[in-house]
Order: structure tokens, then sequence, then C-alpha cells
């Protein structure tokens, strides 16, 4: 005898085959960067001027999973930032922001604010935006306590490591989006330098928020041109934040990135177009001794 199928939600798809088999809105789950590994965010706040260079004022591991339905449509993504490093005196925000229109959002859970500067609409998205912008926090300080003695956190080897601080945030989508209409992971990520809402930093050639003040666009050190649609880059082309899709091994305190990973320059100055793997251990690619070793 033919064991009968149950579809025990009603979403089309067998329970044999659903991973939820209970919930009409998800069917499958999956990753990004992988289910085992994080990506890592990092960032100099002192942008438009160049700083230090050692991309620890700001530095987070990141993974995405995404909920899809029996129409393969994004219902649910749960975001995990693991709030890593603050190689900074500046009290830094974090945020991100996707490709679609903000009521293409049900609810965004999660998000921990300590000041006043962030405003959001009902669904938690962030107010007077033409995109969807989701304000993770606000203070980076006021989520992580500072070792004995320590200017920073996790900058110097010989202080005390502090454990990252997880930042869970669940975003429900309203009909269900197309996984590509967000943008690809890990989307339009920035960090808010020193509680100013408009002196956002961001990924090269990403443009920033409705609310970034366009008039630092070319001032100091940056090369941004709106009109070639050119971001957050330098005349040589170096950033102001970085993405990796594994772990990075960031530099300790005032060691410049250009000094710890070997090929970081030219992969930068070329445009990602050598030297990809510039951040991965491999001989005569770093000087390990100018590097955060937990």
């Amino acid at each position: 005898m033919v064991k009968k199928a149950v579809d025990s939600d009603g979403d089309g798809v067998n329970d044999y085959d659903d991973q939820f088999p209970l919930d009409p809105t998800k069917t499958t789950s999956s990753y990004s960067p992988s289910s085992s590994t994080t990506g890592s965010l990092c960032f100099e706040d002192n942008w438009p001027n160049m700083g230090d260079y050692d991309f620890n004022d700001l530095v987070i591991d990141y993974k995405y999973t995404f909920y899809t339905n029996a129409q393969n449509d994004l219902t649910e993504l749960k975001a995990e930032f693991y709030l890593k490093a603050i190689g900074a005196s500046m009290h830094n925000g974090f945020g991100l922001q996707f490709d679609i229109a903000p009521s293409s959002i049900t609810s965004v859970s999660g998000t921990k604010y300590t000041s006043n500067y962030v405003t959001n609409n009902s669904n938690g998205t962030e107010a007077n935006q033409s995109k969807a912008t989701i304000i993770v926090f606000d203070d980076a300080h006021k989520h992580m306590r500072r070792a004995a003695g320590a200017m920073y956190v996790n900058t110097d080897n010989p202080n005390e490591v502090i454990e990252a601080t997880l930042f869970t945030v669940t975003v429900k989508f309203a009909n269900g989006v197309k996984p590509e209409e967000l943008g690809k992971a890990p989307y339009n990520v920035f960090a808010i330098s020193n509680g100013q809402r408009g002196r956002e930093v961001h990924m090269v050639g990403y443009a920033g928020t409705d609310k970034a003040d366009e008039s630092m666009y070319g001032s100091a050190a940056d090369g941004s041109n709106p009109d070639i649609k050119r971001y957050y880059q330098n005349k040589d082309n170096m950033p102001w934040a970085l993405h990796t899709p594994s772990t990075l091994v960031y530099p300790l305190e005032k060691e410049n990135i250009m000094d710890c990973y070997l090929w970081f320059e030219e992969w930068a100055k070329n445009e990602g177009r050598t030297y990809g793997d510039w951040y991965e251990d491999k001989t005569g690619y770093t000087r390990p001794q100018k590097l955060f070793k937990e």
C-alpha cells in the first residue's frame, strides 16, 4: 500500500519535503556565508579622513539565515551580527539597507538603541527612507565593556578578550519577496560615525541612504562622485569599509592594514581585479604579529 502524502500546513509541499511542515510561510532555509561560518564587516570611522587605517574601529561578524516559502519567495530573514571589536573612542552605530521599499517589510525585531537619533516607522524600519533601512544599534560602546585598563575593546593583545555581543535581527516580509530583490548579501551595510546620523560609512560603490550628508562627498580624502556612481573610496580607490566572506583576523590597534595584509593595497587600488584572496592566511600574505589574536 502506498502511503498517502501529508501536507500538514497546507502550503502545497509534502511534510517529507518541507523543512517546516507546520508553518505555511516557510518550506526551506539557506544561509550566507554558510550555516557554519561567518563573514566580517570592518569600518574606519574617520571618513572622509583616512584615519589610522587599522580597520578595527568597528568589527562585526555576520551570518544571514533566509526562510523561503513554497513559491521560493523570501518570507523571513534572520541576521546575526556579532560585535567583536571597538578600536575607537567615538560612539558608532551600525545599519543596513535593502533594495526594497519599507512597506515590503511587516516587522523588524532585535534592534537596540540607547540614544535618540534613530526614528523608526511602525514596522521597525527607519523613518523617511525610500529604501528599507534598519539601524541595528546606535552606539557600540553601550553594548561591550572594556577590559580593565583598556582604552578600546579587543584591539590590543595584552588585554582581556571580551566576548562578542550578538544582535539577532529578525525581518519579516509582507507578501514574500524574491531573494534577489533585496540586493546581494551582506547588502548595503554601513557605520554611523559618532552619533552623527548623516555621517555614514559604506562599502565602496554603495551610495549613502537618504539620511547621508551628501555635502561630505568629495571632502577631505574622499573621492566620491555621485554623478558617476563612485562612493566611499579615495582617489587611489582605497575604502573605509570592508567585507570578507570569511572571518577576518583584523589588525591590532594603530597597525595600518596595508602593513598587516601585504596584498591589500594592490587589491584595493585595482578595485578587486587582483588578489581577491588578500585576506586569506597564506604564505607571504600577512604579518601575523600585527594582527589581533583571540
